[in-house]
């Protein structure tokens, strides 16, 4: 997994699991794996639970996601440099990718204070297929026609297919010495220019894809695995689901199902004036998801639920997990 995106969903997702939100997008409900969280979901509050404080310290976020995001895009402009030095005295070109520190920023989507507020959530509902940005599609689209091309592709287009494999092996490495379980922290030097760029700026991978971080990611998969059972989780999905029937919004299990049922119908839409009619639809869900999220005080209680179930799991593997930690410091010093 890539680094420079995994710190900023490290933190939405401890979260996000504890909230009781279905899978997202590319990994399973409750695993510290995916890379973004169901839109619309909701997080605990601000500020860190005790196995998100040990995540945040890991992957070093003392300083904050937009601090994270600054230094994180200087690194990046670094390892272009390096790369492009790398790559010349293989024998190849290479311009060094333009880095723009925006595209680091951690905040995609709507913020917790924006699914709080009931003007923005009126307007806009999940943020599912309306932004203050504009329409979602349109959005997504404009991001792909733009990240089409880099600063190389005439470039790379130009080799032959023998000289692109050739380009490739000395960018990312030989794919003879590739293996599904590589990771920067154990097999940078067998990751060419890039992971030898990684490596001099101090971008260390991710900890717990490394051989030590197994039995730590292990026992975080374990755990959020069963986080729909923690004590009183239950008993507060219960009270939100008949909060959600009496406002006539039946058949819902769990905070979180609404969002996840708007997000399916999207994807089944098809035009404008579908949008149109299923962003009424969307508004009018959310409120009723919001109406009964402060009735039934839901994130201040599963923050209370979390931070006890956090630090029962934490108490439970402190030796194991502060080990980890002190190891994963020691090798970020050297």
């Amino acid at each position: 997994m890539n680094l420079e995106k995994r710190p900023f969903a490290v933190v939405a997702l401890a979260l996000a699991a504890v909230a009781l939100t279905a899978c997202s997008t590319g990994g399973t409900a409750g695993s510290p794996r995916p890379s973004s969280s169901e839109s619309g979901s909701v997080t605990a509050p601000e500020g860190a639970t005790p196995l998100t404080a040990y995540l945040n310290s890991l992957y070093g976020l003392a300083d904050g996601p937009e601090a994270q995001a600054q230094q994180t895009a200087a690194r990046r402009v670094q390892q272009e440099e390096l790369v492009s030095t790398c790559m010349k005295a293989e024998g190849f070109d290479y311009t060094p990718e333009a880095v723009d520190v925006a595209s680091f920023n951690p905040e995609v989507g709507p913020t917790q204070e924006d699914l709080d507020s009931r003007d923005w959530v009126a307007q806009y509902g999940y943020g599912m297929i309306e932004t203050p940005e504009g329409r979602t599609s349109e959005l997504y689209t404009d991001t792909e026609r733009k990240g089409g091309t880099n600063a190389n592709s005439a470039y790379i287009d130009s080799l032959t297919a023998s000289e692109r494999t050739a380009y490739d092996a000395a960018y990312t490495g030989s794919p003879s010495e590739q293996t599904d379980d590589m990771n920067l922290v154990d097999d940078w030097e067998a990751m060419g220019c890039l992971g030898a760029a990684r490596h001099a700026t101090g971008e260390r991978g991710d900890p717990l894809d490394s051989t030590a971080g197994a039995a730590v990611q292990a026992k975080i998969d374990d755990f959020y695995s069963g986080y729909a059972d923690w004590d009183g989780l239950p008993e507060l999905d219960a009270a939100w689901a008949a909060c959600m029937t009496e406002g006539g919004y039946p058949g819902f299990s769990r905070q979180g199902d609404a969002s996840i049922e708007m997000s399916g119908k999207l994807t089944d839409a098809v035009g404008a004036a579908a949008e149109d009619a299923l962003l009424v639809e969307e508004r009018m869900i959310a409120l009723a998801d919001l109406d009964c999220r402060e009735e039934t005080d839901f994130r201040d209680t599963v923050r209370n639920i979390s931070i006890a179930a956090e630090t029962r799991f934490m108490d439970d593997n402190r030796a194991e997990f502060d080990e980890f930690a002190a190891s994963v410091a020691q090798a970020d010093a050297r």
